[in-house]
């Protein structure tokens, strides 16, 4: 027989052989992987989907049609489209006005910007807004205003979602958009606790002040940590603060969700204003900017760009700024933002970009336990985003893994630091991560890892989620 024919017979079979070990070695891994992911809890339900972004091909698939709580992984959902809705260079405004007469009134329109106020950016300050205001009166030759009058009708309806949780309501992370929202709609309120432990605590003062009393029933404990809530709603001249916090504190602070944002902001530029000269003869008013026919533009207050309000979300997991991003998307698009409109809107954004799309939509925070989508429906969205002209700009808002936001603690070690960008997502008994993994070969993956309803100590859960994405970087 012909040597060519013999070495190329022998090249088909060697290409043949190589093609079944690698095949062989990937079902291994494959086999490896599931047997991981099966002992991350015993008892809790887990869901779970990798999926190569250069070949569409799954690597891992684990109950991944099953739907489960999806906490802050939400937010990859409500910022992934809000690229595409709004754009990285959408900004928010606020209107200020001068009704048009000897001694006007100062009026405010809220546009549902959630930096109003912020000191996460020096130009969204209190202290840079007022002197901007203040200025511009002075420039327009105003020493004397009658009322500060606030327009925040801009979201209609009930404030807070339904499928929100009592305990959430009244504090700092579950504070809900507003027109004008101010200060993150957040409130500080100082506790002192006695040395004794087991002894009620005693509320000294709130930050900015707000009309409300406080009961407290929050107890001294021998444990140093926050554990304590507030419960209260706009409506209820009354609110409860239960829990505990550390014993002996002169000065402990924890912080709510401001029942009324837009009195406080106008209450406060109200004093500032008469403190820098500019006599303020009235008070606070709610109204419509429509009321004054001949109003003259005072200066509009913009947002920083959507892109940078993006990174706050999902590096630091912040509720309130998806949440005003949720609302934002239904008010462009339908001209009417509360949050059933906006449950529509994104719900229906992806069914029309993911094939059987399951996810299920409150808020676009996931603070709400009734948040469900499955790990398919996550990678798919992934890699949907992946293939978009604002991808890099997407990724760019992810925590980096060992480097920056939620993802710090995770992956420090030299040879896998950077190698995950995403998200992660937690509440009582609920954890999930999602987003990019590069392993050490090159190959890129959409990687989501969901876990709830597990009775295993939350950092074993955590570290066994880690060890298998640990495991990926490397051998992949």
């Amino acid at each position: 027989m012909n040597k060519l024919v013999v070495g190329s017979r022998c090249k088909v079979w060697l290409s043949i052989m190589l093609v079944a070990l690698i095949a062989c070695s990937n079902s291994e891994k494959r086999e490896d992987y599931t047997n991981q992911l099966s002992n991350i809890s015993v008892n809790g339900f887990i869901s779970a989907s990798v999926i190569d972004l250069k070949t569409n091909q799954s690597l891992i698939a684990f109950n991944e049609q099953k739907r489960l709580i999806s906490a802050s992984l939400t937010k990859i959902f409500t910022t992934g489209a809000a690229y595409d809705l709004l754009g990285g260079n959408y900004r928010f405004f606020t209107n200020f006005y001068l009704s048009n007469s000897k001694k006007p009134s100062l009026i405010v329109k809220g546009g549902g910007d959630p930096t109003l106020g912020s000191d996460r950016w020096e130009t969204t300050s209190e202290d840079f807004l007022f002197k901007h205001i203040l200025n511009a009166l002075r420039k327009n030759k105003v020493f004397e205003i009658h009322d500060v009058v606030i327009d925040d009708n801009l979201f209609l309806g009930v404030s807070y979602p339904s499928k929100r949780n009592w305990e959430d309501m009244a504090n700092y992370y579950g504070a809900t958009p507003h027109a004008l929202t101010y200060k993150e709609n957040t409130f500080r309120l100082t506790l002192s606790s006695p040395k004794q432990v087991g002894k009620i605590c005693r509320v000294v003062k709130s930050d900015p002040e707000i009309d409300k009393q406080f009961n407290c029933l929050v107890k001294s404990s021998s444990v140093n940590k926050d554990s304590a809530y507030i419960y209260g709603h706009p409506d209820m001249d009354q609110w409860y603060v239960s829990g505990s916090i550390p014993a002996g504190r002169t000065s402990f602070v924890i912080k709510g969700a401001l029942p009324d944002p837009s009195n406080t902001f106008a209450t406060r530029l109200r004093l500032y204003l008469s403190a820098n000269g500019i006599m303020v003869r009235g008070g606070v008013v709610k109204g419509k900017v429509e009321q004054y026919s001949n109003k003259k533009e005072l200066l509009i207050h913009q947002s920083p760009a959507l892109n940078q309000i993006i990174k706050v979300i999902n590096k630091k997991s912040f509720n309130l700024f998806a949440d005003h991003v949720f609302f934002q998307m239904a008010l462009e698009q339908d001209k009417q933002a509360n949050w059933d409109n906006s449950s529509f809107l994104l719900q229906n954004y992806w069914k029309e970009r993911i094939d059987k799309f399951s996810g299920v939509f409150y808020d676009g925070s996931g603070l709400s336990p009734f948040n469900r989508f499955s790990s398919d429906d996550m990678v798919k969205a992934l890699s949907y985003i992946y293939d978009q002209d604002y991808s890099d700009e997407f990724m760019s808002s992810l925590s980096v893994a060992g480097e920056d936001g939620t993802l710090k603690s995770l992956f420090k070690e030299d040879k896998v630091l950077g190698s995950f960008i995403g998200k992660s997502g937690s509440m009582n008994n609920v954890l999930g991560y999602c987003g990019y993994l590069t392993t050490q070969s090159g190959n890129e993956y959409a990687v989501c890892i969901m876990v709830n309803g597990f009775s295993e100590p939350f950092s074993e859960v955590r570290h066994r989620i880690s060890l298998l994405l640990k495991d990926m970087m490397q051998n992949q």
